[in-house]
């Protein structure tokens, strides 16, 4: 009996092995690398599909996929926000040069003689 086990043969499905790759990177693109597990998740989930690991080549593409778009969205909006802070600053260090130049640009203002003005020294009086 151990014979005839022996003798069998493990019939290897061509393929499968694509669907099971695509499967994992877009398991690890999940919690670990994100775009960089997905792409290749979606390749090897196409290649999947013409050969018979086609159902585990559809869900590794389908998960790397979502993942792609989420990891869109998120660079879209990184570089929204990154924009708007720049182009507060900019705003912000344009007004201030407006400012100074106003400043340097302002004649100085003349009191009349007899208002008193206190001084602001530190030493002893």
């Amino acid at each position: 009996m151990s014979n005839d086990l022996a003798n069998q043969t493990v019939e290897r499905t061509p393929g499968a092995g694509m669907g099971i790759t695509s499967l994992v990177l877009g398991i690890l693109s999940w919690l670990l690398c994100g775009p960089f597990t997905a792409v290749p998740g979606v390749i090897c989930g196409y290649l999947a599909l013409k050969t018979e690991g086609r159902g585990l080549g559809i869900a590794g593409i389908i998960i790397s996929a979502i993942n792609l778009i989420i990891a869109l969205i998120v660079v879209i909006f990184i570089s929204m926000f990154g924009l708007a802070i720049i182009g507060i600053g900019s705003n912000a260090a344009q007004e201030m040069h407006r400012i100074q130049m106003e400043q340097q640009n302002m004649p100085g203002i003349n009191l009349p003689s007899d208002v008193d003005v206190p001084s602001f020294n530190s030493g002893d009086e």
